[in-house]
């Protein structure tokens, strides 16, 4: 029992993409274990002391109020950018994240478009990497070999930013996301300490330092 809970923990701990359900293999070793060291407990001591009342117990306010303090936190959340663009966002309008895949935004901003992800899908490291961006590449390459012509649209391009009056784009705060990969049409629209949120007018496609849009050809 001891080896099959390490196999599994050990080996759904190596990929980076990681759901919750990869621990239910470990459970039913765990109970067996946890009833073999119980019942030998119960037939060494008196019946049922204050401690065996006292660690459940505790073992339960410890777990509620874990998942309320991370509720109440929410690290990583993107919720308040989602509530803003929902209250802001008009059908039709584009929603792009830039690298990155924010997975609650579209849930909290109740996004009834799919969302596009601007990122090099030719980058070879994504074929290595063991995450999210793996699946998309591979539904890309999947369109391009049936000659879908949307192909190349449905990858998620900064260009879909220059296709429409108003446009949305997630990006990481950092300084590659301002550099040349935001318009000067570009505005605050809301933040995080970790994400934050522009919205973009429509003079992004005469904005010639923007890189998305096409203008004269560059070196890359």
């Amino acid at each position: 029992m001891v080896v099959w809970v390490a196999v599994v923990v050990v080996f759904f701990s190596i990929p980076q993409s990681k759901l919750l359900g990869y621990v239910l293999p470990a459970v039913p070793p765990l109970a067996v274990l946890l009833a073999q060291g119980v019942g030998g407990w119960l037939r060494s001591e008196p019946p049922l002391p204050w401690r065996w009342w006292a660690s459940p117990a505790v073992s339960t306010v410890l777990g509620v109020a874990t998942i309320i303090g991370v509720a109440i936190a929410a690290p990583h959340s993107t919720r308040p950018l989602g509530e803003a663009l929902r209250a802001a966002h008009r059908a039709g309008e584009p929603v792009l994240m830039f690298e990155r895949f924010y997975f609650d935004l579209p849930f909290y901003a109740q996004l009834r478009e799919p969302v596009r992800v601007a990122l090099n899908w030719t980058d070879p490291a994504i074929r290595r990497q063991d995450n999210w961006r793996k699946e998309p590449r591979r539904r890309r390459r999947l369109r391009h070999r049936s000659g879908d012509p949307a192909a190349d649209h449905a990858s998620g391009g900064l260009a879909i930013i220059c296709n429409g009056p108003v446009s949305w784009l997630v990006t990481a705060n950092n300084a590659r996301a301002e550099a040349g990969y935001l318009p000067a049409s570009a505005r605050l629209f809301a933040q995080t300490r970790e994400t934050s949120l522009w919205r973009i007018g429509p003079a992004a496609a005469a904005d010639e330092r923007f890189s998305g849009c096409a203008q004269t050809p560059t070196n890359d």
